[in-house]
């Protein structure tokens, strides 16, 4: 039975936080008044739990509210670099500020309480004053470091590398065990000098309790902040969803002038819409128009000249399946290349009928490189061809991300066919290289937020290269210029624990691999369990923050491909979610499990 500890998370981050953000703010501004009475002003203690109380309610502020509006809507942090930057800058040093701040309230407290005049001399308003400016700055310079090395990779506001490990063990010593153990020691101290001065004991006693009423709640709600971050496993499709029979009929029908334009963009934009229902439904966080309305995902920017520029012979490229069916490029004839469609007038629609991130699926150059014949075409190189070829595809790319894409993956299914065609990889390597002087382009921001589908071809119940060995192609792949990688997996029955070593061995700390969960090809959907057992298994090489799943190839990657219902691929596709949650629940278990037993550990010690 599916568990419901993230939804049991999730409905602690919206209601608990939310609920703790609202007494937070009202508890800390009543704080913030007393501190600041007459009464009270002129005691160092004051001056440190005050100010502590100020840059409490904006640390909470600043940790909740992205952190709430996240899980309703796009996250901004990934979207911009300068906004991760500081805000990470300026929630750590406001935490870290009142945490010390608490810790010095503490130490006053000991020094009061002390029989020992050279020690009651720290307490003292003007030091407090003092003290508390120097901590301000301190921090605020000590923090710039998040500055330098916070970053945004594969689509996610973090730390990573070494810096990463370093901060971790910052964090576990500066941030968790130091102020709370300060805070702990000059509690005891505090609590021995008021054993051994009997005339101050009644006097300091109520608030010695509320020194400890303070500690505690500082422990519990860092411990409680840090238990409820649940693990999140990206899930994207890869893009394509089988078309309703109607309009497959109606785009055989539009050629012969059997129906009207209208009447084609009606039923279009009714499969657009459906489709992004249906993903809704199926608990997408991500998605797509399903390309209901592209001619195929290889051919859409040519499309409009296909008869103008382009000519077919059976010599040029051609896609062979395993049941002898092709799918054949044009070559072009007529200079010079360009597009007639960016893929950013898909996104422009679906943006319609959905607030969700929308992904955006395009082409990838290398594929569009085979247009040029092997002939040369009269006062046009191949060179000249492939600088064109290349500021198409990035205006391409760009045009999405100006429409409001939340990322675009390029298509690179001719990857593996490749090998089937050249086994010295000389092909490959070509292919490669083409698509890196297109993401070579990019700024590291975008970069992160692009990446590339490889799979063996999808196409009328087969494959065009499932025969080809998964592991000579894979460490020419992870040349690519990219963030995130939509690797084909769950249709791979032989060498799955090499394929996963390989992809440990290649993938960079700044990047995301979503291995294929479901399998297009088979009618049969996929249980919850399988999905997640094949999450548990790449988990075992693939670090978490690193793994996303997806499906192994798109559904219907050309318009006539009705070998698979649109019924079985959202059924797959909800399948894929579901199996997801449950691997995250699974993980989580686990995680706790072993920061119990570390706990233990540290206890015995």
């Amino acid at each position: 039975m599916t568990s419901i500890l993230p939804s049991i998370q999730i409905a602690m981050i919206r209601y608990g936080m939310t609920t703790y953000l609202a007494f937070g703010n009202i508890g800390n501004f009543l704080a913030l008044l007393i501190f600041s009475n007459k009464n009270h002003r002129r005691n160092p203690r004051s001056v440190y739990l005050g100010v502590g109380s100020l840059f409490n309610i904006l640390g909470i502020n600043l940790g909740i509210i992205p952190l709430v509006y996240a899980l309703d809507h796009p996250d901004p942090l990934p979207l911009s670099l300068s906004l991760c930057k500081w805000r990470q800058y300026a929630l750590h040093a406001i935490l870290m500020i009142d945490r010390i701040l608490i810790v010095f309230a503490c130490f006053d407290r000991f020094a009061v309480s002390s029989s020992r005049p050279s020690i009651r001399r720290w307490s003292n308003i003007k030091l407090a004053r003092w003290s508390t400016i120097g901590i301000i700055l301190f921090w605020f310079i000590i923090c710039i470091h998040i500055l330098v090395y916070q970053d945004i990779q594969n689509g996610s506001c973090g730390m990573f590398g070494t810096y990463s490990l370093i901060f971790s063990i910052y964090s576990i010593f500066i941030i968790g065990l130091i102020p709370p153990l300060l805070m702990l020691i000059f509690g005891i101290l505090t609590m021995r000098n008021l054993k051994q001065i009997h005339t101050t004991q009644v006097h300091l006693h109520q608030r010695d309790r509320q020194l400890f009423a303070i500690l505690a709640a500082e422990v519990i709600v860092y411990l409680t902040c840090t238990a409820l971050n649940p693990i999140v496993i990206r899930s994207e499709q890869v893009g394509s969803i089988p078309r309703p029979i109607e309009l497959i009929a109606a785009q055989h029908m539009y050629p012969n002038d059997t129906i009207n334009r209208n009447e084609l963009k009606a039923l279009q934009v009714k499969a657009v819409r459906s489709t992004i229902e249906a993903l809704e439904r199926t608990g997408s966080k991500i998605i797509t128009d399903g390309e209901q309305t592209k001619s195929s995902f290889l051919t859409y920017p040519i499309y409009g000249l296909k008869n103008e520029s382009y000519a077919f012979s059976s010599k040029y490229f051609a896609l062979t399946f395993s049941n002898g069916h092709q799918r054949s490029l044009p070559h072009l004839i007529k200079s010079p290349f360009r597009y007639t469609t960016y893929a950013h007038v898909y996104v422009d629609e679906a943006k319609k009928y959905t607030n969700l991130p929308i992904k955006q699926a395009i082409i990838a150059p290398s594929a569009l490189s085979m247009l040029y014949p092997k002939e040369t075409i009269p006062d046009y190189t191949r060179e000249q061809f492939l600088n064109d070829l290349i500021n198409e595809a990035e205006i391409d790319v760009r045009k999405c991300f100006a429409s409001g894409a939340h990322s675009v993956q390029l298509d690179f299914s001719e990857a593996r066919f490749s090998l089937k065609v050249d086994p010295t990889r000389q092909l490959l390597q070509e292919f490669v290289q083409i698509n890196n002087r297109l993401l070579n382009r990019f700024e590291n921001n975008l970069r992160h937020r692009l990446g590339v589908h490889v799979c063996a071809g999808c196409d009328k119940g087969c494959y065009h290269s499932i025969d080809v060995n998964y592991l000579l192609l894979l460490p020419e792949i992870f040349d690519l210029k990219v963030g995130n990688f939509f690797l084909q997996f769950s249709s791979e029955t032989s060498n799955r624990h090499e394929i996963l070593s390989r992809i440990r061995d290649s993938i960079q700390p700044w990047q995301r691999v979503f291995i294929g969960v479901t399998n297009p090809l088979k009618p049969r959907v996929e249980t919850f369990e399988e999905v997640c057992e094949q999450i548990l298994e790449a988990a075992e090489y693939i670090p978490i923050e690193q793994l996303g799943t997806t499906d192994d190839c798109g559904f219907s990657p050309f318009d006539d491909d009705q070998s698979v219902s649109r019924q079985t691929a959202f059924e797959k596709i909800r399948a894929r979610i579901q199996g997801t949650k449950l691997a995250e629940e699974k993980l989580y278990k686990k995680q706790l499990i072993q920061r119990t037993e570390l706990n233990t550990i540290i206890c015995q010690n």
